[in-house]
């Protein structure tokens, strides 16, 4: 079903037309009970590839380290908390946007967040990567805030999509007066 090109250009789609990307995966018709066990799979390998690359690239002084949370430095609590995240943003994305008039049920929703932890895992792992082979490159600091800059942009526009909302701006104007919203013009 998915191979390496299929993959791969789904990244760049998604990278690039979150919009047509989105609606590649919800085309695919997925089944919940296997987007659940994929997005809790997706779960634990970020949480996991975090850890490492806490490991790989500690930080210069002892002292920062201490400052972290424990949550962060445990896999299995950070794979716990992520996952819960997750799952209150799935549910709560569906809620919100059927409120605000959107279309999208839970299994769209969740299908598109489990496709953003795939590119997130993916994404940990080429920074992995740059850390061993060359790590003023692969170095948190370098690119750990801009994964986080195409993680907004890419949620954003794919969560629109399967909201059935028309743009941000019909977002955010729609918030104080969310049930005489009249969607998309």
């Amino acid at each position: 079903m998915m191979n390496r090109d299929y993959f791969v250009d789904l990244t760049k789609e998604t990278l690039f037309a979150p919009r047509n990307a989105a609606s590649r995966i919800l085309g695919l018709n997925l089944p919940s009970q296997s987007l659940w066990m994929i997005l809790v799979l997706m779960t634990v390998l970020n949480a996991i590839a975090y850890s490492a690359s806490l490991y790989l690239s500690p930080p210069a002084d002892p002292a920062t380290m201490a400052m972290v949370p424990p949550i962060f430095r445990s896999p299995l609590l950070f794979s716990m908390a992520l996952g819960g995240a997750l799952v209150l943003t799935v549910f709560a994305l569906t809620w919100i946007g059927q409120s605000m008039g959107g279309s999208a049920r839970l299994v769209d929703i969740l299908a598109l967040m489990t496709w953003l932890q795939v590119l997130r895992f993916a994404l940990q792992l080429v920074v992995a990567v740059l850390m061993l082979v060359a790590p003023f490159l692969g170095g948190s600091s370098c690119w750990s805030p801009r994964s986080g800059d195409w993680s907004f942009w890419s949620s954003s526009s794919t969560a629109r999509m399967a909201l059935q909302i028309c743009s941000r701006q019909q977002v955010f104007s729609s918030l104080p007066s969310l049930p005489s919203w009249s969607g998309c013009r």
